[in-house]
């Protein structure tokens, strides 16, 4: 074995280039390289092609060489998966407690799986914890197990082992009678490794992670006689100020192999604060150098890191026109946790005059699947069967792209399909049955499969036939449009039900895998199977365990699809960001570190009171040494500057510690300075402070202007266009000037999730609303109310019987009054009425004789009343002579509303016409319920209670959002002063909100209403 060692990476790669580069005696034989996974490994072979088939130019390629580490070297020449694996134990530790769980040793592990059935991941995330234990013990301590195996109950350090500890000795033991001992499996791969290690022409080991003890009798298999195993690693002087203690046991695990070593001279660089840092890092030699830009660290607040980071690149790009974003390396520590803010900061943007940050070409690789897989669904499906599964929930499952794909809906189609779930009366639960865990099998209202009931049936039959069949009410929302859509809707809450039937019952890995492909097939059809999916649930189904439940086949499908390999584009010429601990040494022109929290970072090991091993842990299982290490690595592979950003303060400016790794580099950039740590800190450390707010102005705020559009002559106004004006002026603006509906203005709320004890108070007026419709068309009493029940939205059991009972006394006592003036047959009068300076009316009204009745299931509000005032007058002046009124019948009380005289009414009905063209070039001040309230002082020559009606403005502005869109405060609409149209003759007010509210209700008081 021959071992090279250098500083520089470059320097062991260029040897390695020139080894390779001689014609080997079998030109067919390849040559295998033993490295890192991942982006060094990619390096490495960029690099080589500059040696390997060049013609001097950068025109090489790498070819005829194997990329591999110790791993994959032992899987292939293993028959199987390495057995002591942690994924591949699980299994094992699962059979292994159906043997041992009884046994007086494993008393307190049968106490804690004996635990609640509420925690049913309880046993898995023992078998897993377990699992990884042992696998660790099995890699850093193989010597422990077999001595475990010869009898010898001992810990690492040769003492007894305490009795809380023996029952992993019994199931190491019982372990090596299923699957054999890791001693017998690190034998026959070393075996194996030595018999197949004359097909490659030579073998280097470049840079090697931290060598387990099977790793290096590997690499001792390797070394046949004749032919020499390669070692490049990079050097590490002691006392460099960055600990490196696994270097330094790696390097004492190569010591133990005997090599040979040679030691490579790196090139001369330029003595820079950063070069000289890092040859303190190889050689322990401190050379002097300056503080100077080649090292830069910003403690900045925790919610500004990536801002800062984004000015550091634009700045190192602009003070260089030779660096390019492919000699950019930007490592980040927790990345998920910055990760929405660096795709937002390296979102591409070509316009002309875009932001300098938004020009930098960027990959973030973060190793992780691709969202939206057909994993997703089958993971999202686990969690309706082992959930509640809510409306929101089917509506999710829904919008799965694969999902969308196999039934034949589109993007355009998830609205529509959002109504009916809503429609329907879901609100959570598959079925009945699988409602057992709640206790409410017996009840299968606002399931699922209830809603789709209601779909189905509304296909063929009408809701207000009230043709129910068992427990389902037919849905009017169905259409000849919509059919296509139930169908899908139906076969998918299908496919969710037979899973949730069948995956209650535990089973093998093998039965799990088979229904997991049965669920993916029903729900997004077979073409699945080519993906990594399927190579997932076929690993799933290699393994061999006793019958798990659903929680352990969940965990395990999650094990063998993080397996799968998701390869990152990296040094594709794009600026890297990617995980801290990703790409460790390859060489950058900068290096950015980003995120090193102190709190996390050294990680901390995670307290295990189970690990015998605690007390001696090997270097590589030491998560402190593994950071503090990938640090150092961070700093070896600048090669023109390193920057340090890290938050230096909370989100509220409290300063917070710096990271241990980093108060070493300041340390050591002070050694070779010369200086104190103080004076290293005041030269290196760059801290930004928020500019200072400017002093505060007093801005004179400007007068609220009106909002006016140019509407052109008019002739004619329809009797609903007016009154749609008088009901609610902001809405009618909106809609009609900026297009805008009613529904537009105001943010979606999600489809209800829970079937309340008590209805809302929408929901009462709705279910008595079409109680009062049903009624007034001649339908039985108790079919209503059983329809209501199978309707979904009333409470299940006794509390729903009672709130349909009270809505049907509400609903008989309505119409009860109503029907005093239904005792005429509705009839048409037709409107068309011309106007004096004022538009022409034109209209239909329906009457009973001479009576307009309107019934209501709630409150009669001002809107209603002034749109019944409206008919009123337009029938007084269109039809005089005639006892003309107005009815309106709502909860608890009936209005009557009376027309004044021909003439008056003539006159009134004018004025309206005015304030409404008004209200066509601008927006009317008059929110109905507010205004009615101040006309009723007015009416009463009263002075009005202000505080009140600021009350019920402010409740108009938080209720409805088309207010707002026009007057940001209900101030704002009260100071616009009042228009001379819009003010009565004698009347004048100093405001529109008031000149209107007198106008325009205090007549209508007058006439009986706004009570």
């Amino acid at each position: 074995m021959i071992r090279y060692q250098a500083a520089m990476i470059e320097t062991l790669a260029d040897r390695l280039g020139r080894v390779l580069a001689t014609p080997p005696a079998d030109p067919f034989a390849p040559d295998l390289v033993l490295t890192r996974q991942g982006g060094l490994s990619r390096w490495l072979a960029q690099r080589l092609s500059l040696t390997l088939g060049s013609s001097g130019a950068t025109d090489g390629v790498c070819a005829g060489t194997r990329f591999a580490t110790c791993d994959t070297v032992a899987a292939l020449v293993r028959p199987g998966p390495s057995p002591w694996s942690a994924e591949a134990l699980v299994p094992a530790v699962l059979g292994g407690l159906v043997d041992l769980v009884d046994t007086p040793a494993f008393a307190q592990v049968r106490a804690h799986l004996a635990g609640p059935a509420t925690r049913p991941h309880r046993r898995d995330a023992f078998a897993r914890a377990t699992a990884a234990r042992l696998a660790g013990y099995a890699r850093w301590h193989p010597g422990l197990l077999a001595a475990w195996r010869d009898g010898r109950l001992i810990s690492p350090g040769g003492a007894p082992l305490p009795d809380p500890f023996r029952w992993q000795a019994d199931l190491v033991n019982r372990l090596s009678d299923m699957i054999g001992s890791p001693e017998a499996d690190t034998t026959a791969v070393c075996r194996r490794a030595a018999e197949s290690a004359a097909q490659y022409a030579r073998i280097a080991v470049f840079c090697p992670e931290p060598l387990a003890p099977a790793d290096e009798r590997l690499l001792q298999a390797l070394d046949v006689p004749g032919r020499d195993v390669l070692v490049f690693t990079a050097t590490y002087g002691p006392g460099g100020g960055l600990a490196e203690p696994l270097a330094r046991a790696n390097a004492a695990t190569l010591d133990r192999l005997d090599p040979r070593v040679t030691r490579l001279e790196a090139p001369a660089r330029p003595v820079t604060l950063l070069t000289s840092l890092q040859q303190a890092q190889a050689t322990g030699e401190i050379t002097p150098a300056p503080f100077d830009a080649s090292v830069q660290i910003h403690p900045v607040q925790s919610d500004q890191q990536v801002d800062a980071l984004a000015d550091t690149l634009v700045t190192l790009l602009a003070r260089d026109p030779t660096l390019e974003p492919r000699d950019i390396l930007v490592l980040v520590h927790g990345l998920e946790t910055h990760l929405g803010l660096l795709q937002a900061f390296f979102r591409p943007d070509d316009t002309p005059g875009a932001s300098p940050r938004h020009t930098i070409r960027a990959t973030i690789a973060t190793g992780a699947p691709p969202a939206g897989t057909v994993a997703d669904v089958l993971a999202f499906v686990i969690s309706l069967v082992r959930g509640r599964a809510t409306a929101d929930d089917l509506t999710r499952l829904l919008s799965f792209p694969a999902v969308m794909a196999f039934f034949g809906y589109g993007p355009e189609d998830l609205d529509r399909l959002h109504l009916l779930v809503t429609a329907s009366g879901i609100r959570w639960g598959v079925s009945g049955p699988q409602r057992a865990g709640s206790g409410m099998a017996d009840f299968a209202q606002n399931t699922w499969m209830a809603g789709l009931g209601r779909l189905v049936l509304g296909v063929a039959l009408s809701e207000d036939d009230l043709e129910y069949r068992g427990t389902v009410l037919p849905l009017d929302a169905v259409d000849s449009d919509t059919v296509r859509l139930v169908e899908a809707l139906g076969q998918i809450i299908a496919g969710v039900r037979a899973c949730g039937d069948l995956w209650s019952v535990p089973a093998p890995p093998a039965d799990w895998a088979e229904r997991f492909r049965a669920a993916l097939d029903a729900l997004t059809g077979p073409d699945w199977a080519a993906t990594p999916v399927g190579a997932a649930l076929a690993a799933v189904a290699a393994r061999t365990a006793p019958p798990l439940t659903l929680a352990e086949a969940e965990s395990l499908f999650r094990a063998a699809w993080a397996d799968q390999t998701w390869h990152s584009a990296f040094l594709t010429g794009d600026l890297a960001v990617t995980r801290f601990g990703t790409l460790t040494l390859v060489p950058h022109r900068c290096v950015v570190v980003l995120g090193l929290d102190a709190d996390t970072f050294p990680g901390q090991p995670p307290t295990d009171g189970d690990a015998v091993t605690a007390a001696a842990p090997a270097a590589a299982e030491d998560q402190r040494q593994r950071d503090r290490q990938v640090f150092a690595d961070a700093v070896r592979a600048a090669r023109d500057t390193l920057v340090v950003i890290y938050p230096g303060a909370d989100a509220a400016g409290a300063v917070t510690p710096r990271p241990t790794p980093l108060t070493d580099l300041l340390h050591l950039a002070a050694r070779v300075a010369g200086t104190s740590d103080l004076a290293a800190e005041a030269a290196l450390v760059t801290r930004r402070t928020p500019a200072a707010a400017p002093p505060p102005r007093i801005v004179a705020r400007p007068r609220q202007r009106e909002l006016v559009a140019d509407i052109g002559p008019l002739t004619e106004v329809t009797l609903d266009d007016l009154g749609d004006v008088f009901a609610n002026p902001a809405r009618y603006w909106l809609r009609r000037h900026a297009g805008l509906i009613p529904s537009a203005l105001r943010v979606e709320d999600p489809a209800p999730v829970e079937m309340s004890l008590v209805p809302t108070a929408l929901d009462s007026w709705e279910i008595t609303q079409r109680m009062v419709r049903l009624l007034l068309g001649g339908k039985d009493p108790d079919r209503i109310v059983q329809a209501e029940l199978r309707r979904g939205q009333l409470p299940p059991g006794e509390a729903g019987a009672m709130a349909a009972a009270d809505s049907l006394t509400q609903a008989q006592d309505i119409v009860f009054r109503a029907r005093a003036h239904l005792t005429l047959p509705l009839t048409w009068r037709s409107l068309d009425l011309a106007g004096d300076g004022v538009p022409g009316l034109t209209g239909q009204v329906g009457v009973h004789g001479t009576t307009t009745l309107e019934v209501l299931a709630g409150r009669v509000q001002p809107h209603h009343q002034i749109r019944a005032w409206l008919r009123l007058l337009a029938l007084q002046v269109a039809y005089p002579g005639e006892p003309w009124r107005a009815v309106l019948t709502g909860r608890r009380l009936t209005v009557t509303l009376v027309p004044p005289p021909g003439d008056e009414a003539n006159r009134e009905l004018d004025y309206l016409r005015r304030v409404h063209q008004a209200g066509l070039a601008s927006p009317l001040p008059l929110p109905p319920a507010p205004a009615a309230h101040l006309a009723r002082y007015a009416a009463r020559a009263l002075p009005p209670n202000l505080v009140e009606i600021d009350r019920r403005l402010d409740a108009v502005w938080e209720r409805d959002p088309a207010w707002p869109r026009l007057w940001p405060t209900p101030a704002a609409m009260q100071a616009l002063p009042a228009h001379p149209d819009e003010t009565r003759p004698g009347e004048a007010q100093p405001t529109r909100f008031l000149a209107l509210a007198c106008g325009v209700y205090v007549p209508l008081i007058r006439a009986g209403g706004v009570s």
